[in-house]
């Protein structure tokens, strides 16, 4: 299909209107790593991003210092942000890779994720954005399905993080790569390939250049369907997590250094909302540090259900959960 700008644009439209990406924010921090994705989200709301929304822009870099070229990339960011006149934060910390270990890149989304907080936060940006697309999103949604997170199945959210720290907008999730390529290229964008992307070692990669061209063969609308599955999975998710908030705060009792939940009205939950009532039992626990425990632990949980009382479990940090006559208990192991 060749290319049309006014389909991408109007994609790109609907999205934030859908989504309500820019509710609220008249001050926008734009995340710019010189790639592909960056260079077309930089461009789209230069176009839009006054105009179309009232938005005052900047633009914020940083070097991990994992590539020979990152410090010339940098540059070649300040130059273009500098010419066009916006506000632009650079910096640089590296991360040391060792070889072999794809954590190198989720650690360097880790400290990328941190200072762009700092930064919003200390000169007041109402939000963040991403040039995340549709792609980045199918590749999400099938790496933590292989990883066996089901929580994790909606995928990236169009927004996110608006009750904790400053949000992060994505404005092209809607988009897949291939439109963003097109649109560089009817508008004459450069942008700096990253060549880490092309090693094998990281999941992502093998997943982008092996397993992703398999499946997009069979159903070439893949990606943009994995966008609409996604915003199925989180509001279905929301409304779970809604469901067994009212649960848990209505069941749970806190007090002396124990989280009490009452067995009967336990069991009588539907097995969705008895594990996320129990997730956010440990999440009180352990002030909302939750991610330690695994499915594992949590079906354990579910299996004290039906056992006799005195039986117990001992979880990770010093935890005891045990079933009493009529309470499942979360204790420290020294009480």
């Amino acid at each position: 299909m060749p290319f049309k700008d006014r389909r991408f644009c109007s994609t790109a439209f609907d999205l934030i209107a859908e989504q309500k990406l820019f509710y609220g924010v008249s001050r926008l921090l734009v995340a710019v790593s010189g790639g592909l994705d960056s260079q077309v989200l930089l461009h789209f709301l230069q176009r839009f991003g006054a105009r179309k929304y009232g938005l005052e822009l900047a633009v914020a870099h940083l070097d991990h210092g994992l590539r020979p070229d990152s410090a010339a990339v940098a540059a070649a960011v300040l130059a273009q942000v500098q010419e066009l006149g916006l506000p632009v934060f650079v910096t640089r910390r590296e991360i040391l890779p060792r070889l072999g270990q794809s954590s190198w890149e989720e650690r360097a989304r880790q400290v990328r994720s941190s200072w762009l907080q700092e930064v919003a936060a200390a000169e007041g940006f109402e939000a963040i954005a991403t040039g995340h697309h549709a792609t980045d999103q199918l590749e999400t949604i099938l790496l933590r399905w292989v990883r066996g997170s089901v929580r994790g199945l909606g995928g990236m959210r169009a927004r996110q993080g608006w009750s904790q720290g400053v949000p992060v907008v994505r404005p092209l999730l809607a988009l897949p790569r291939t439109e963003l390529e097109a649109y560089a290229h009817a508008h004459q964008l450069v942008w700096h390939e990253d060549s880490t992307n092309q090693d094998l070692r990281f999941t992502r990669n093998r997943f982008r250049t092996q397993i992703l061209p398999l499946l997009c063969a069979e159903n070439p609308l893949l990606e943009t369907d994995s966008v609409a599955w996604g915003e199925v999975v989180q509001a279905e998710s929301d409304y779970l997590e809604a469901e067994a908030t009212a649960h848990f705060q209505k069941l749970v009792s806190c007090q002396a250094g124990r989280i009490t939940l009452p067995v009967a009205e336990l069991h009588a939950l539907h097995p969705a909302l008895q594990r996320r009532v129990l997730r956010l039992a440990l999440a009180a626990w352990l002030q909302g540090e939750w991610r330690i425990f695994t499915r594992i632990h949590i079906e354990a949980m579910r299996g004290l259900l039906h056992a006799p009382t005195g039986k117990y479990l001992e979880l990770p940090l010093g935890l005891r959960v045990i079933r009493e006559r009529r309470m499942l208990v979360l204790a420290a192991l020294d009480i």
